[in-house]
């Protein structure tokens, strides 16, 4: 018995010796895409996003937001009196369904919510976004279905990061096809060429989304000189004067006690990533929409002692005239904007990013215990600046940037404005001024396309 025990250690001995160089340490196993993204989410902030997206296409959307986040009937998260029917899609019982969809918000943004459904046009369909765990809604929206199936628009709301859930509560015999919250233009958090579900995380993966991350796009080295514009490059419908200590006076934009509105156009050189930063006062917050689409918003900053230089955001612009417009809250201002091209290759990503403290190591794959630490650090660096989500900022006037494009003689001011909340200015070719007799020089270029997100169907619950 003795001499059988020594034995069948050996052989146990030799059988691991015969898995480990199979398997290897799974301490130095290489990160996937799908792994890195949910690390991404909680590094983020948003633990419960982690456990609120089941798949890794959901994660994808969720830190790139380049397509709408769309959702199978049947690929809900959890259910109640519901049925699922051909082609994935779910028909309420009696008394009435509920079905839960997750969202991921990593981004802050305006962000639309639509349902592809059909039933009786005499029972309503309510729809809501609500944080994660949560029962009281963000938004609450009461949507008609037709006979025939169709798309509904349920309405739009400004959403800050975190996980939320869309639920809908559905009249016995409703069905539902597709659910589909389509995004605003928010920066993404993605790789070179986009999320791979089969991709392994190299250096370069690590180094691009960890600084986007960050927000640290910004500390990329200048390209070019930068563009600088001035306040009375903006065309405003209250212009103001502000009294500076050597007791001559610049042109600014200033908010005053109700708010105001401005746009301006500029030209873009050459394509590339740009850096818009502002001189002036947060006061009771700033919104900065480019492009009819991209929104960013300066929160309020009740302590400052002057004006000073705030990044706004960072983003891929193409070469050509672009529109940037503005809502200045209560007490803020702007002198100037300036506008800077940044280098933005792989090593530039990579240097930045050991500046700013983290360094992605040798060229080539991610080890697991690289990734853990790029996580840890970004959830450090991101509390250790104190980021403040506030919602939208709407002047106390609730004055918008977007107006409705006006021919003479038709209606007047203020007619299909956007309501508080939606941000936005007019469709190219109209003005975002409010003055419909001064129209834009000329339509506003599209941003290039993002990356496709590919999104799995399958059965509700998984």
């Amino acid at each position: 018995m003795a001499k059988r025990i020594p034995m069948t250690l050996l052989a146990a001995a030799a059988s691991l010796a015969a898995i480990l160089p199979l398997r290897g340490d799974p301490r130095n196993a290489p990160v996937t895409h799908p792994e890195w993204a949910r690390m991404l989410l909680r590094a983020l902030d948003v633990p419960d996003a982690v456990r609120a997206t089941p798949r890794a296409s959901h994660a994808f959307a969720a830190l790139s937001w380049k397509t709408s986040l769309a959702f199978r009937g049947d690929d809900y998260a959890t259910a109640d009196h519901v049925e699922v029917a051909d082609a994935g899609r779910v028909v309420a019982t009696t008394p009435s369904g509920t079905v839960n969809y997750p969202l991921s918000i990593v981004r802050p943004g305006d962000y639309r919510l639509r349902i592809l459904a059909a039933g009786d046009p005499a029972a309503a369909v309510t729809a809501e976004i609500r944080p994660f765990g949560k029962s009281e809604a963000e938004a609450t929206f009461e949507v008609t279905t037709a006979d025939a199936f169709g798309w509904i628009e349920a309405g739009t709301t400004h959403l800050d990061p975190g996980a939320y859930t869309a639920s809908l509560l559905l009249p016995p015999g409703t069905r539902v096809e597709h659910v589909e919250v389509a995004p605003p233009c928010v920066n993404a958090v993605e790789p070179r060429g986009g999320w791979r579900a089969t991709a392994i995380v190299d250096t370069t993966d690590l180094a691009v989304t960890a600084l986007q991350a960050v927000d640290g796009e910004s500390d990329l080295p200048p390209a070019a000189s930068p563009i600088e514009i001035a306040a009375d490059r903006f065309q405003s419908e209250e212009p103001q004067l502000l009294e500076i200590a050597s007791g001559q006076t610049y042109t600014a934009l200033h908010g005053g006690r109700g708010g105001m509105r401005a746009w301006t156009m500029f030209d873009v050189p050459e394509p590339g990533l740009y850096t818009l930063s502002v001189f002036g006062m947060k006061g009771a917050g700033v919104r900065f929409l480019t492009d009819h689409c991209l929104k960013a918003i300066l929160c309020p900053s009740p302590q400052e002692q002057g004006p000073e230089w705030w990044v706004v955001n960072t983003a891929l612009l193409t070469s050509g005239r672009h529109a940037l417009a503005v809502n200045l809250g209560a007490g803020s201002t702007v002198e100037r904007i300036r506008l800077e091209r940044k280098k933005d290759g792989d090593a530039d990503y990579v240097a930045t990013l050991r500046r700013l403290g983290f360094d992605v190591g040798p060229e080539g794959r991610v080890s697991r215990p690289k990734a853990i630490a790029a996580m840890e650090w970004i959830g450090g660096r991101r509390r250790q600046s104190a980021r403040v989500a506030c919602g939208d900022v709407v002047p106390v006037t609730d004055v918008q940037t977007q107006v409705a494009s006006q021919t003479p003689g038709t209606a007047g001011p203020g007619v299909g404005t956007t309501p508080p909340g939606g941000g936005g200015i007019d469709p190219p070719g109209t003005n975002p001024g409010g003055n419909p007799s001064v129209p834009l020089p000329s339509p506003v270029p599209s941003q290039e396309p993002g990356s496709p997100v590919t999104f799995a169907s399958g059965g509700g619950g998984r």
